[in-house]
């Protein structure tokens, strides 16, 4: 773990917003001159409290984001298979995921070496099948879940939303999307 030394600030920042809550009863905080949400808002992150509890270690968080990741291509590799893909196009587009630098550089990257949108994307994909196949509920947990992990992620339902707004049969639910996504992205 001593490599994360060489310029990993985000990782640090989050594992203290996550130990001050045992330390100091502030979760959310990295220090007093900082405000609760100032970098950036992931009320999710209290999901990694009894990770960090029982494993005290920054690379719990790496751990964790491995697992967020590759947790992702698999789900991508079974949704293909549950919409009635063959299995190499389902292993196509798990490789194709798993490989661009977008996703393997994530936990190398010069500034990160941990980032909660990593955590949200499985909640993503399984937001976005279940809504598609017509689960609602199922979609609205994993969808609220993927919203709690960063302020950004919104953007992504609102682009959902618009997809399935074009789709004249889907224009509710692209509403819908857009709507809620718009204003968790406001607030």
């Amino acid at each position: 773990m001593s490599q994360l030394l060489f310029g990993y600030n985000d990782v640090g920042i989050y594992y203290k917003r996550i130990a001050n809550w045992f330390a100091h009863g502030a979760f959310h905080t990295v220090d007093s001159d900082h405000l609760p949400f100032q970098f950036h808002f992931g009320p999710a992150l209290a999901l990694l409290a009894p990770v960090l509890a029982l494993w005290p270690s920054v690379g719990a968080l790496i751990v964790a984001q491995s697992v967020g990741i590759v947790g992702t291509g698999l789900l991508l590799f079974g949704v293909v298979k549950w919409r009635g893909g063959s299995p190499a196009a389902a292993l196509a587009l798990c490789l194709c995921y798993l490989l661009h630098p977008a996703t393997s550089q994530q936990t190398y990257c010069y500034g990160f070496g941990f980032h909660p949108t990593s955590l949200a994307l499985p909640c993503l994909v399984m937001a976005w099948y279940w809504l598609d196949e017509r689960r609602y509920w199922p979609g609205a947990i994993a969808a609220l879940l993927a919203l709690g992990w960063q302020e950004h992620v919104p953007v992504y339902f609102i682009g959902m939303g618009s997809i399935w707004l074009l789709l004249r049969e889907r224009r509710r639910l692209g509403l819908a999307c857009i709507g809620v996504g718009t204003a968790y992205f406001l607030l």
